[in-house]
């Protein structure tokens, strides 16, 4: 599996497309240290103006085999969720869930939609 902590990333990756929490194809590794780095400020703003609770989406293009698509994105949930616990965030405050490609935002006839596709959403409930 490739997954690693977002301090482990080389300084060299430091793009993010889209302003989304991007994921490489067939990977549930943060795309980038900015994006890192964003996920570890939200963690601390959210925690700073009372918001204790979040639910964490991970999402998938089209490619690859059904059983791969529906596995894939709860890693990319739990990548983001691992990130937050760095933060202090405690596991019960946090529920992840994959959806596969079963809420696509780009077109996943091309390779733009199909990256916009892999992502990562942070949800705040209504309390």
């Amino acid at each position: 599996m490739d997954e690693s902590n977002c301090r482990d990333l080389p300084q060299s990756c430091n793009r993010l497309r889209s302003g989304r929490c991007l994921a490489a194809q067939a990977s549930a590794r943060l795309a980038s240290l900015l994006v890192c780095s964003l996920t570890l400020v939200l963690a601390q703003v959210l925690r700073k103006v009372g918001i204790e609770i979040v639910r964490i989406e991970g999402h998938t293009d089209n490619v690859g085999s059904a059983e791969s698509n529906v596995a894939l994105p709860q890693r990319r949930a739990a990548s983001v969720a691992r990130e937050f616990a760095r933060e202090g965030w405690p596991d019960k405050a946090m529920a992840t869930k994959g959806f596969g490609r079963t809420k696509p935002v780009g077109d996943n006839r091309s390779s733009g939609g199909g990256a916009e596709n892999r992502r990562v959403v942070i949800i705040v409930p209504a309390q």
